[in-house]
């Protein structure tokens, strides 16, 4: 269980560090968005309250991932989805506070809240809610630089 250390926030961004294990959530609403770490371990037995990690330079994060490896994180808006690249040793909110994000190639969906690296880090899904009729499509994207020990792929959906 998990607390925020001042208030409640709207959230819809659980990232987990496969380096760290550190879980983090990045909120929503507000005009630079917010990120709270959780380090590991995170206890069983007790109620965690969360580290304010500070804001970002993005507002409207609806969904993120971070790839397999570690290397880069992904944050998603309604309109757009961007990619911050993480240096070694690097903690993943120090790599989002840095900045430094990049576009990346993305179809609006109508309420596209989700995305996903492959399981191998070589590509990227999003995928959106069914709204007013529309039914959902997942879109697959593939990585645009290499992953860690692969080769560059072309993005398409």
């Amino acid at each position: 269980q998990l607390r925020y250390p001042d208030r409640p926030r709207n959230a819809e961004t659980l990232l987990v560090d496969p380096v760290s294990r550190d879980l983090y959530i990045v909120t929503k609403q507000e005009e630079a968005v917010l990120v709270y770490r959780a380090a590991y371990p995170q206890p069983r037995d007790r109620v965690l309250t969360m580290e304010d990690c500070g804001p970002i330079a993005l507002s409207g994060v609806v969904g993120g991932d971070v790839s397999p490896d570690g290397s880069a994180i992904l944050l998603k808006t309604y309109a757009a989805l961007y990619l911050v690249r993480r240096e070694p040793g690097e903690r993943l909110d120090a790599a989002l506070r840095r900045g430094g994000f990049e576009r990346l190639p993305y179809t609006p969906e109508p309420q596209g809240e989700a995305v996903a690296w492959a399981p191998d880090g070589s590509a990227y899904y999003t995928l959106s809610e069914e709204r007013e009729g529309t039914p959902a499509v997942l879109y697959r994207y593939a990585r645009l630089e290499a992953p860690a020990g692969g080769s560059p792929g072309q993005s398409s959906p």
